[in-house]
């Protein structure tokens, strides 16, 4: 296996600085090329702890004549801060089944990767690929990109690009990055490429976000903050969730925003006033006025759910679970409907509550931040509201 040392581009202002010397991180057939890292200062996006950038992630499949029948191959990062969690919120291109256009996308103000069109001004773009992909780690420290052929067709040789948004601690300048990849192939035998050693790691070193300029355009047009409606077809939701950590918490606030925009009236702690406020009292109001309560599924959630954890740890969640529980064991038929547990993009099933009774009742999984991917959970919220009403 050989190892070269490539130099990571920095990249910021919408300036583009590329090295071009010819060097690269290696794992057999797998070769990085220059990355670019796009410092994204707080006042572009929603606040959140930490520091984001947008990093461009580009990687070679070098074959030759004789390697072209390949079944797959794939590419991972795992992201290390010396203190504190490092998150990759959002990556691109996602699940495709099949070859891909070119497409171009902005970091919209919840720190997603939002598809617009090819002429967008200041977009970043993915040229268009024959691979069948597939991306796992979404929400979590560490991403990897999945290729297969199409149906009937073979793995390519040249370039991928990939993009990601990281989230590291504030004030974080470095991250450890470790690099591993595989490749198998269509004959007897295949050629499996392990996770590299300490010969696949390298620093990347990160420009001060807090210290420049903007570096993406606003959100696209039509991505606003909807204002409550009174509409009969509105709902008022109440979004119960674990503070596993600072990505869980952005998803549970993009989601928020994303029910805001399709018009409903949603209430969420990270989008309470600031006043000082008994947190309790809070929740309480919160539950017995929705029409419906959203559970989100996380590790700490379903850790709290089955009593796994210390009395002292998670104290409001556990107080919101308790009320929930008790409401439905005084009326079981209008709480199932009322109760929705939901698994966003980058979550498990496993993860909800126990209680919920996923297997037997009902759950959503929320595959993307989309209008389209919540169709089943509002059909649900339609559904169920007129048998809701208090007579």
């Amino acid at each position: 296996m050989e190892t070269i040392i490539k130099e990571i581009t920095v990249a910021h202002r919408g300036e583009r600085k590329v090295d071009l010397s010819p060097q690269g991180i290696r794992a057999g057939v797998i070769e990085l090329s220059p990355w670019q890292i796009h410092p994204l200062p707080p006042g572009s996006h929603t606040a959140i702890d930490g520091d984001a950038y947008l990093i461009k992630i580009n990687y070679e499949l070098e074959l030759d004549g004789d390697l072209h029948d390949g079944q797959w191959f794939e590419v991972g990062f795992a992201f290390q801060a010396a203190e504190g969690t490092v998150s990759v919120l959002d990556a691109v291109p996602g699940a495709s089944s099949a070859p891909r256009e070119e497409r171009a996308y902005l970091v919209d103000q919840y720190l997603q990767l939002a598809q617009v069109p090819l002429a967008t001004p200041n977009s970043v773009g993915l040229p268009a690929s024959d691979d069948v992909t597939n991306v796992f780690g979404i929400g979590r420290s560490s991403v990897r990109w999945g290729h297969r052929p199409p149906r009937g067709g073979v793995l390519g040789p040249g370039s991928r690009a990939a993009w990601a948004v990281v989230l590291v601690p504030t004030g974080c300048t470095e991250v450890n990055v470790e690099f591993s990849a595989r490749y198998r192939m269509s004959l007897e035998f295949a050629l499996d490429f392990d996770p590299l050693d300490s010969s696949g790691e390298f620093t990347l070193e990160l420009p001060n976000a807090r210290s420049r300029g903007p570096v993406v355009p606003p959100p696209p047009p039509g991505n606003k903050k909807a204002m409550p409606s009174d509409d009969p077809g509105s709902h008022r939701v109440f979004i119960c969730y674990a503070h596993d950590d600072d990505a869980h918490k952005l998803s549970a606030l993009h989601f928020a925003h994303l029910l805001q925009d399709l018009d409903h009236d949603v209430h969420i702690d990270q989008l309470t006033d600031r006043c000082r406020r008994n947190w309790d009292d809070w929740a309480t109001h919160q539950i017995a006025s929705a029409d419906f309560v959203v559970i989100l599924a996380s590790p700490m959630a379903h850790a709290v759910g089955a009593g796994t954890i210390s009395d002292d740890r998670h104290k409001g969640l556990r107080n919101e679970f308790d009320i929930i529980r008790n409401l439905r064991h005084g009326g079981r038929s209008r709480w199932t409907m009322k109760v929705l547990p939901v698994v966003l993009p980058g979550e498990s099933v496993e993860n909800l509550p126990f209680w919920v009774f996923s297997e037997i009742v009902d759950h959503y999984i929320i595959d993307d931040f989309t209008p389209e991917a919540l169709a089943d959970l509002l059909k649900a919220m339609d559904a169920a509201k007129p048998f809701l009403q208090e007579p």
